[in-house]
């Protein structure tokens, strides 16, 4: 076997294995979660027309919604704010596109946009003294279940430059989550 041939065989092992433990771990996290987080969206009888709830930090099992000292209120993405400066954002375009992140990350803006929703996401969760495994639940249920799989390398990317470059001072963190999301 040839060594070009043995590592593919050991990219394609390396990538059966990550896709196998986000299904278990969808698997595994979605059964504690309350319907609204595990991705499923409340449907409304009267008009029978499906609503989307508003994406928000559920509340860990155990805990009221909206109390204590680190409850936010819910965000849309016109209230997100835009992390680290012009040349940071450049700086994290550049290695991205070295890593050669394809699919919907491919596009600057979407990238960038998305970075800044990690970064806001992040502080909201180490405001609310969660754990790493319970951001990563919120990762999985808001961010990696709607991707299709082939953008989830992308995100993975994504997920980890962000902090690196746009809020460093998340990064311990995000590593965390990243860690046990396997990305």
């Amino acid at each position: 076997m040839s060594s070009r041939t043995a590592w593919i065989a050991i990219a394609a092992a390396a990538a059966a294995a990550l896709i196998m433990g986000l299904g278990i771990g969808a698997i595994v996290f979605a059964e504690d979660m309350p319907p609204a987080a595990s991705g499923i969206a409340p449907t409304s009888t009267s008009t029978g027309t499906v609503e989307s709830p508003p994406l928000s930090i559920p509340a860990e099992p155990g805990t009221t919604p909206g109390t204590g000292a680190g409850a936010l209120a819910p965000i849309d993405d016109e209230t997100t704010p835009t992390y680290g400066t012009d040349e940071e954002r450049q700086a994290l375009l550049f290695v991205a596109e070295g890593l050669g992140v394809t699919g919907i990350f491919a596009e600057p803006e979407l990238l960038l946009e998305t970075a800044d929703k990690v970064c806001y996401d992040l502080e909201r969760l180490i405001a609310q003294e969660r754990s790493p495994a319970y951001a990563t639940r919120v990762v999985w249920n808001e961010s990696l279940a709607e991707l299709e799989s082939e953008d989830l390398a992308g995100f993975a990317n994504v997920f980890t430059l962000a902090p690196t470059y746009l809020c460093p001072e998340n990064a311990a963190y995000a590593s965390e989550v990243a860690y046990i999301l396997g990305i």
